[in-house]
């Protein structure tokens, strides 16, 4: 089968406990991992898009110092976030934050096709927390052929979007063919439920303090 850059990375997986603190830089923002009793707890500081949220997972581990990548329980997991006006290049008027999460997936999957000319078929769900926040979740489902067995094969890509401010935020994870989709589903979509957004930094030390003091 063909294969997609990015989109389709052979791993070579890693298995350690949990991070107790880690930091990586992006283009954009900072983003602090933290140990918690449940997981890992994700924190990002940038201007007035700061957010966090736990991940419950027995492991975790920084996949690339250069980006938000992260193996959660021998998952690969990242984070992305692209302005809006980079992917939404024509808005219309009163767009609501599902049509602009939508408007993104597609702008997305038109790449996707572009650099590997391969069809998919793709599942799409809408998400509303209890803080009436909206997140956009979609499947990539990839056609494999008989010969596509080895373990670390990706079948399915999971994303979860949601709007920041003048920004999108992109949340993926490989689901790979003896990978139990359903976990990788709940994992995911976990994250939807415990998701903060401010305007104010968060002070990473204070909570790393704080988790310490409850342990």
């Amino acid at each position: 089968m063909k294969k997609l850059g990015v989109y389709l990375l052979t791993f070579t997986f890693l298995f350690i406990n949990v991070i107790n603190v880690t930091t990586q830089e992006s283009d954009s923002g900072l983003i602090n991992a933290l140990k918690t009793n449940k997981g890992i707890l994700l924190i990002y500081n940038k201007d007035k898009n700061n957010f966090k949220f736990e991940i419950e997972c027995k492991d975790a581990f920084p996949f690339d110092p250069e980006s938000m990548a992260f193996l959660i329980d021998k998952r690969f997991f990242q984070l992305v976030i692209v302005p809006i006006n980079e992917v939404i290049r024509k808005p219309i008027a009163n767009m609501t934050d599902i049509e602009i999460l939508t408007a993104h997936k597609n702008f997305e999957m038109d790449y996707i096709y572009e650099v590997s000319g391969m069809n998919f078929t793709t599942k799409i769900d809408t998400i509303i927390n209890n803080q009436n926040r909206k997140f956009l979740y979609w499947e990539l489902n990839i056609p494999l052929t008989p010969q596509d067995t080895a373990s670390d094969i990706i079948k399915t890509k999971l994303y979860m979007n949601t709007l920041l401010d003048d920004e999108i935020l992109s949340l993926s994870m490989a689901v790979t063919v003896n990978d139990n989709s359903d976990e990788a589903r709940k994992l995911l979509k976990s994250i939807s439920q415990n998701f903060e957004h401010t305007i104010t930094s968060y002070n990473v030390e204070q909570i790393a303090d704080s988790l310490k003091a409850i342990k």
